[in-house]
């Protein structure tokens, strides 16, 4: 009986050991390795509301993902960014919807929301596009 109790107690020392130089090893990794899913390098949370976003003005960093989050609190709306080829589908009232693209040079683009007339009636963002280095 007691031959069994130290078997089971070295078995037990032995996973815990194995454990603790796992998780060493796992947090030592480098940090170039992928990103963890649900991870947003640069990201934005915009409403919509009718005709006008808040923010209206964003600002992101070239040759990097971009993950907008739209909330529509009245009415359906989406986000269009004509010169980066970004079409959203519309959120409507209450609804989330999250835009992921990314832009290769630096620039100035306005954003808008394609429903209706509204980019007409005004809804219209300025998105902002630095150069890596300049960031």
């Amino acid at each position: 009986m007691l031959k069994n109790k130290m078997r089971i107690i070295v078995i037990l020392l032995i996973i815990a050991v194995s454990v603790a130089f796992s998780i060493k090893a796992i947090l030592s990794q480098s940090s170039n390795q992928a990103l963890p899913p649900g991870y947003i390098e640069q990201g934005a949370k915009i409403t919509a509301m009718k005709y006008s976003f808040t923010p209206n003005e964003l600002t992101f960093t070239a040759e990097k993902p971009i993950t907008v989050i739209l909330t529509s609190v009245d009415g359906s709306h989406s986000f269009h960014v004509d010169e980066l080829n970004v079409e959203s589908r519309e959120a409507k009232k209450g609804q989330s919807i999250v835009v992921e693209f990314s832009a290769d040079k630096a620039g100035k683009y306005e954003f808008y929301c394609a429903h209706g007339s509204h980019k007409e009636k005004g809804m219209t963002g300025m998105l902002e596009i630095t150069s890596v280095n300049k960031r």
